[in-house]
């Protein structure tokens, strides 16, 4: 259950250990047949089970950890590092995020007498949070931080000469990204940090509103950048930025938060201080964490394996297998192209198994065109060439790529109504047309010799 996003507490696994007693009447020196504290604790040790936490997870996102949609994405992923030649270039691999940080300390704990609470003392009884947009690359090099201030505009005083080196500003009315800012930030900040633009730079990140528009695209385009962003609502398992950035980012932070309130006790912390303070850390972070970002997220090293089975929506798992074991490639018979073995769907009125010269059968021989994006000189096994040389130029629907279903009278295939004594076929593709198919045994059959599996 906790695999499916929900897990039992101790009081409810109790209850259940409660009830499986009971239904199978077992004698147990349990009170009231409830296991208590000695025996859940051996039990946990037993099985190497903690208590822990749950990390909240939406509906969405346990969804989208689908292994179709995963696999998918490193399929697309793998492709562009090919095209671009960036295998071994880690400098050119790039990830941006933006995230929030509050100005009170969170997580940080303090040491204080048991059975009494502890307060902390802070400037208002509100949280204030200020986002800053990121980006990193495979190498652990780091941009400079942009920081998104709420108000109308950045005051002078908003900014820090202590800041990280080429820190932005900017002010939003509710302190958000705004598709202005994303492009500002690209134009402004990205692209002079990755330096040389003859060479191909690959960008990645998720799909929010504010990243996808067509000025951001133009930019990339003329800057030599490829973009790729992630799946819907899968950056907690594929985005480097989140997988191992920003918590221990913010867990520095928050220590930062406690020092300063400490010393400036109930004071609020000036924006100049903020962007001080930010500079700070992300200059102190280690760049070995950004590079195992990159790792645990598969993207650089590539590895389409890197996300763990257990991150994974269980159900889509078990259909992910299910289909890995039933791909099997149908065996090849003797004599027949490949191309003769399409999986396309059709009517048994167009198939003949009368072999032609070479083993060839007649529908491998039709004289319809083929495109030359499908033909190959390489023959099939039982080295027959026949259909690879042809030397047609355009090709029938159901033909491309060997993938598609649809039936003969779909678009491209022209009816002819001619006397079927004469052995005429009664559905042709538009560019050219089948051989006569009197000799044809069963009619619902398609030919021994091929293999539409």
């Amino acid at each position: 259950m906790e695999r499916n996003g929900f897990g039992l507490t101790r009081t409810e696994f109790l209850e259940v250990v409660k009830d499986y007693v009971k239904q199978n009447d077992l004698k147990t020196p349990f009170n009231d047949d409830t296991p208590g504290k000695d025996w859940f604790l051996s039990f946990k040790k037993r099985y190497e089970l903690s208590i822990k936490k749950p990390q909240a997870v939406e509906v969405a996102r346990k969804k989208a950890a689908d292994p179709f949609i995963i696999q998918e994405f490193y399929d697309m992923l793998e492709r562009v590092i090919d095209e671009l030649g960036l295998h071994g270039k880690p400098e050119r691999i790039y990830n941006l995020d933006e995230t929030s940080y509050c100005s009170d300390p969170q997580k940080t704990k303090v040491i204080g007498l048991r059975g009494f609470p502890s307060t902390r003392t802070t400037s208002s009884s509100g949280k204030s949070n200020t986002t800053v947009l990121m980006a990193s690359n495979a190498a652990g090099e780091k941009g400079a931080p942009f920081i998104i201030f709420k108000g109308k505009h950045v005051w002078s005083n908003w900014t820090s000469d202590s800041a990280y080196p080429g820190t932005l500003y900017t002010a939003t009315s509710n302190g958000w990204i705004e598709s202005q800012v994303f492009l500002k930030y690209i134009d402004k900040s990205f692209i002079p940090m990755i330096g040389d633009t003859t060479q191909p730079t690959l960008l990645i990140y998720d799909g929010h509103s504010t990243h996808v528009q067509l000025d951001v695209i133009e930019k990339a385009l003329q800057h030599n950048i490829t973009i790729l962003k992630l799946p819907p609502h899968t950056s907690h398992i594929l985005q480097p930025l989140d997988l191992a950035v920003f918590k221990p980012f913010k867990d520095a932070w928050d220590q930062e938060m406690v020092k300063w309130q400490r010393t400036h006790n109930g004071q609020k912390l000036p924006k100049d201080e903020f962007s001080r303070i930010v500079g700070k850390v992300w200059e102190a972070l280690n760049p070995d964490i950004i590079k195992n970002g990159f790792a645990k997220s598969g993207i650089y090293p590539f590895n389409r394996d890197a996300v763990p089975e257990h991150k994974l929506d269980p159900d889509a798992v078990k259909r992910w297998k299910k289909m890995l074991a039933n791909k099997q490639a149908p065996p090849q018979k003797e004599g027949v192209p490949a191309v003769a073995r399409y999986t396309a769907s059709l009517s048994p009125k167009i198939l003949a198994d009368t072999p032609g010269e070479g083993g060839v059968p007649a529908v491998a021989r039709s004289t319809a065109s083929l495109s030359p994006n499908i033909l190959a000189d390489t023959p099939g096994e039982g080295g027959v060439p026949a259909v690879a040389r042809s030397t047609a130029s355009s090709v029938a629907p159901w033909v491309l790529n060997g993938s598609m279903t649809p039936h003969p009278r779909s678009s491209g295939f022209e009816e002819e109504t001619a006397d079927e004594d004469e052995g005429t076929a009664v559905a042709y593709p538009a560019h050219g047309t089948f051989l006569k198919d009197e000799d044809r045994e069963d009619e619902g059959t398609a030919p021994a010799s091929l293999d539409f599996s």
